[in-house]
């Protein structure tokens, strides 16, 4: 049982990714991209970079979807992730990360809910840069 959850776990982070990858793109922003080996990671997380996007301000944006700019154990921590540090990621590139975890209770309707909530919260974000840009140019 254990090894269907993994499996099942691991279908599911990479649908979101791909999932994910397909809604930006659709609305004209830049493709995800992954943090760490495709390989050789937990079955039911995944760490995803939206280049050009605060992660923190993606995360307030959400209506119903829990995510993490961090590890568990590092919850409370404001500076960028120690691990993507390690992983050889800019402070930067830490900062527009976040951590998605799924479980042996997500469903595909989960699924279909985060890439939904995720969209349109990088949409709000990038509009929201985008404002910010032309008002400190102008």
């Amino acid at each position: 049982e254990l090894e269907h959850d993994m499996r099942q776990s691991e279908s599911q982070t990479a649908r979101i990714f791909s999932r994910l990858s397909a809604s930006l793109q659709s609305e004209g922003l830049r493709a995800p991209s992954l943090n760490g080996p495709e390989l050789d990671r937990l079955s039911n997380t995944v760490s995803i970079r939206l280049p050009g996007l605060d992660a923190d301000a993606i995360l307030a944006s959400l209506q119903t979807v829990e995510l993490s700019t961090g590890s568990a154990c590092q919850s409370a921590v404001t500076t960028p992730s120690h691990v993507l540090m390690a992983l050889g990621l800019t402070e930067r590139a830490a900062s527009e990360s976040f951590r998605i975890s799924v479980g042996r209770f997500t469903s595909e309707a989960d699924v279909e809910t985060a890439v939904d909530e995720l969209t349109a919260a990088a949409c709000r974000v990038h509009r929201l840069s985008e404002k910010k840009v032309v008002e400190d140019g102008a």
